[in-house]
């Protein structure tokens, strides 16, 4: 997993960022005998909104 800061604010005294993250995802088949899905890693990238309020607390937002 690789995390990347894009992006950083402060409003109202709390602390804003947003961020971008790369990491492996599996898609996954129905995982049944035969099944021709290949279990290969997928490389996927989110992008995520992130607050905190100037105490230890920081969430993800929605």
């Amino acid at each position: 997993m690789q995390v990347s800061v894009l992006h950083t604010w402060e409003r109202g005294g709390d602390l804003h960022a947003r961020i971008g993250v790369f990491f492996g995802g599996v898609v996954a088949g129905s995982a049944c005998d035969g099944d021709p899905t290949p279990m290969d890693a997928q490389n996927e990238y989110a992008e995520l909104p992130i607050h905190g309020d100037g105490r230890a607390d920081v969430e993800v937002c929605p």
